[in-house]
Parts: C-alpha cells; sequence; structure tokens
C-alpha cells in the first residue's frame, strides 16, 4: 500500500511539474509569439486535425509516422477550430486543440512510465525498478514531456520492445514473440527508427542458433553410427526458429496497410521515408534545405537519380569518411547531452556506470561465465548501443540535437541496475564476523545521489533547461 501510494505521489508531482513547464516554455516566447510551430509541433497537430477533418482518409506524407498524429487527433474539436482572417495564415490549429494536445502527451507519458515499471518488474526486485523509474521520470522524462512530440512514448515503447526482443533471444517463447511483434510496430508508428533492432535480433539470433546447430552436428557426429537424433532438441530449435520469426510476422502484419500504402507511393518501397532515403544521405542541413528547394518533398513520388541516397553517398565517401561523421557527431551530441542534460550524464555515466563496474569486479569469475554462456545476447547488447549511438552520430551532422542519442539512456540506467542487482554479492569480512550486502550497499548510495540529482532538477533546471531537442 505504501508503494502504491508513493509511485502515485510521485507521478502526480511529475503532472503538475510537467504542466508548469508547458505553461513557462510552451506557450509563448520571451517576445509574446505562439511558440506552436517550434519543434515540429505544429506538423503533428495539424497531422492530426487533417485525419479527423477527412475521416481518417488522409494519408500522411512519408516524412513523419502517423502514430502521434492520429492519437491527437481525438482531441481535435470543430467547435473551436482556428479560422484564420487572412487565407495565407498558416496557422490552421486553434490554441485550445494545442493546450488539450499538451495535456494529452503529458498523460500518455505518465501513462508509459506506468506500464515501464510494471513491465521492468519482471526482470528487476521493487527497489530497483523504483530506482530506474524515477531516474527515468526526473532526469528525462520531465524535460519531454511539455511539448507535443513522439519522444517520451517513443523512449518508453521502444525500450519494452527492446526488452521484449531480447528476452525472445534469451528464451524464446510465443507470448513474447506476439508481445515484441505488437509492440515494435507501435513503435514503427511513432518513429521509424526499429528497423535496425530487427535486423540486429535476426543477426544475433541466427548466430546462435547456427553455434546450437554445429554443436548437436558434432554431437551426432561423436555417438554411434546407429545412435538416434537428439529429437527433442533438434525440433525445440524449430520450435524457437518458428517463435522468433513470429516477432517479424506480427511486426508485418500489424503494419501491412502502411506498409503497403508506402509501398504503392514509392515505387514498391515499403519503408520508404524522406528521412532514411534521402535526407539522411546529404552532409548538411544546408544540403537538404537545397534539395527541398529544387522540389524533393515527402510527396514526391519519383526521386531524380542524382538526389541524395544510400548508393550515391557511398560511391561519392570512403569508409573513413563515414567513420568519422559517426564517430564526430557521436562526441558533438555528448557535448550537447552534457551541458543540457548535465543531471542525466552526470548520474548515468558517472554514478550508475561505475556502481555497475565496482558490483562485476567483485564477482568477475561470475561475470565471466554469463558472457560465456549468454554471448549472443552480449553482442546483442553491444550492437544495440553502439549501432544506436552510431546512427545519433550520423544524424547529428544533420543539427538534430540530442534527442536520437537520448533513447539509449533508459537502456543504458537499466542495464547498469540490472549488473548491479545481478552481480552485487555477500562480501564475507571473517575477522569481524559479518557479512556485507554489496547490493544493498550499492542501491543506498545511488538512491542518496539521485535524491540530489532530483533536488537539483525541482530548484534549478526543470525551470532554466529547455529540453525539447
Amino acid at each position: 500500500m505504501f508503494l502504491i501510494l508513493a509511485v502515485g505521489a510521485s507521478l502526480v508531482a511529475f503532472q503538475r511539474i510537467a504542466e508548469k513547464r508547458a505553461q513557462q516554455f510552451n506557450t509563448v516566447d520571451s517576445e509574446g509569439k505562439t511558440v506552436i510551430f517550434d519543434h515540429d509541433q505544429h506538423a503533428y497537430l495539424n497531422a492530426g486535425r487533417m485525419m479527423k477533418r477527412s475521416q481518417y482518409t488522409y494519408e500522411m506524407p512519408r516524412h513523419r509516422t502517423p502514430g502521434l498524429p492520429f492519437l491527437l487527433s481525438f482531441f481535435y474539436s470543430e467547435l473551436d477550430a482556428y479560422a484564420p482572417a487572412d487565407p495565407q495564415d498558416p496557422r490552421r490549429v486553434s490554441e485550445g486543440y494545442f493546450t488539450r494536445g499538451k495535456h494529452f502527451v503529458i498523460l500518455l507519458t505518465i501513462l508509459g512510465l506506468v506500464t515501464m515499471f510494471l513491465v521492468i518488474r519482471r526482470w528487476l526486485p521493487v527497489a530497483e525498478s523504483l530506482l530506474f523509474l524515477w531516474i527515468c521520470m526526473w532526469l528525462l522524462y520531465i524535460f519531454k514531456a511539455p511539448f507535443v512530440r513522439p519522444e517520451p512514448t517513443f523512449y518508453t515503447v521502444f525500450f519494452i520492445g527492446s526488452l521484449l526482443t531480447l528476452q525472445v533471444l534469451i528464451r524464446p517463447t510465443w507470448r513474447d514473440a506476439i508481445a515484441a511483434g505488437a509492440v515494435l510496430a507501435f513503435c514503427y508508428l511513432l518513429k521509424s527508427a526499429v528497423l535496425p533492432l530487427l535486423l540486429l535480433f535476426f543477426a544475433c539470433f541466427w548466430l546462435k542458433l547456427g553455434a546450437r546447430l554445429m554443436r548437436l552436428l558434432l554431437t551426432r557426429g561423436s555417438s554411434p553410427p546407429d545412435a538416434p537424433v537428439s529429437l527433442p532438441s533438434a525440433s525445440r530449435l524449430w520450435v524457437e526458429v518458428a517463435q522468433a520469426h513470429t516477432v517479424l510476422l506480427v511486426f508485418l502484419g500489424l503494419l501491412s496497410p502502411y506498409l503497403l500504402t508506402t509501398a504503392r507511393q514509392h515505387q514498391g518501397n515499403p519503408f520508404w521515408s524522406m528521412h532514411s532515403s534521402v535526407f539522411m544521405w546529404t552532409d548538411s542541413k544546408e544540403e537538404i534545405s537545397l534539395w527541398a528547394s529544387r522540389g524533393i518533398t515527402a510527396d514526391s513520388e519519383i526521386i531524380p537519380p542524382d538526389a541524395p541516397s544510400a548508393r550515391n553517398y557511398l560511391e561519392s565517401h570512403t569508409m573513413i569518411q563515414i567513420a568519422d561523421r559517426c564517430w564526430l557527431g557521436v562526441r558533438s551530441v555528448l557535448h550537447r547531452i552534457r551541458e543540457e542534460f548535465r543531471v542525466l550524464y552526470d548520474y548515468t555515466v558517472k554514478r550508475l556506470l561505475r556502481c555497475a563496474v565496482a558490483a562485476i569486479l567483485l564477482s568477475l569469475l561470475a561475470f565471466w561465465r554469463d558472457l560465456r554462456r549468454y554471448w549472443p545476447e552480449t553482442l546483442f547488447i553491444v550492437g544495440y548501443f553502439l549501432g544506436f549511438a552510431a546512427i545519433a552520430g550520423w544524424y547529428e551532422m544533420l543539427k538534430t540535437g540530442p534527442r536520437l542519442l537520448l533513447v539509449l539512456f533508459p537502456p543504458l540506467a537499466f542495464l547498469f541496475i540490472f549488473l548491479v542487482h545481478r552481480y552485487g554479492r555477500r562480501i564475507a569480512v571473517p575477522q569481524w564476523g559479518l557479512q556485507i550486502d554489496l547490493r544493498r550497499i550499492l542501491l543506498a548510495i545511488l538512491t542518496v545521489y539521485l535524491a540530489f540529482a532530483t533536488l537539483q532538477v525541482w530548484r534549478h533546471d526543470a525551470w532554466t533547461i529547455l529540453g525539447a531537442q
């Protein structure tokens, strides 16, 4: 009961502070002008308006995905529709609709935090789960929630989808496979950044399957010629293959209407988007503006052959230039995160990382055994962080801001807390007749540091840091 009251009180405080931040940072600017056109908020709200007014026959250009606009459309009302006096007025979105959108995103963020807490209880005890929830709530989500953007919900859904996908890799079940496919499909509708995750999952799954098949063949080769094949082991492999591919089938099945429409609009490519097909293959934001001025838009069904594309980029750039772009981009975006999200960066990289390393060093043999046993899962985790960091670094050269790399901070915080939980063992001190519980000590240290970090956010950062990018 106390736990429910504590979590409930913190969520109410989160909602109050997020609403005050929305009033301070997301109503009018210092000159008294509306900020609705800042941070792509107008684009999402207007798309929701057009969906509602067209009775959901409006097809969004493949510049943004339709997940958030669809949810926002339920809060559009003709009763307070914007009626411009000037036909050239680009506003289109009323203040009432904008306000409802802000309230909705804050509530959606809170729902996501609760869902995330319930999901990680499968992996962590209550104390560690609460620590993780508090980190996400006060060091990251409080800065994102006041803006009508998909990031806070995307961070949550992407994290849950990643956990479910990892669980399917570790020990697949039909339930987890179906859930992973469904969550990743919803995630794709918020932002189409989940395709690399699926590619990484299947690469690690087939490596793991190949190693197990090799062991079966070697076992068969060392057995007498007339010995029967281990049918339970062999049949189980095929069940796991079916379960892993259920993730993809559910993902594609739920998205099939959207993907088929995209393929019809863009020369048979169901995953075409303006960002991944054109914009990401430019070298600067100015180059994007140049091609946009030449008529290359998300509505363009035919893209000129000399326009930016993966093929043109790879033909005109060396691997060293590509690696430099990722590296320099990661350095740049990490610098921005250190400047704008200082409390989150310091707590995750300094406090959590150090405690995780301390737990591993004192249980090094157990850690090494787990690495050998779960090597495909380790490859998945390493590839997950390095791969998405490289993607964020790539896009940073186009001045996209910290939001792409920030998606890794909830998984990173979860990983460090999980390592403390798994390897924080009891240490015997025979001279004193004591047993020191390292896990409890590290959790106490992290809790104290988190309390000071939260006070810093409440007193200062929440009222001085915009955090929209």
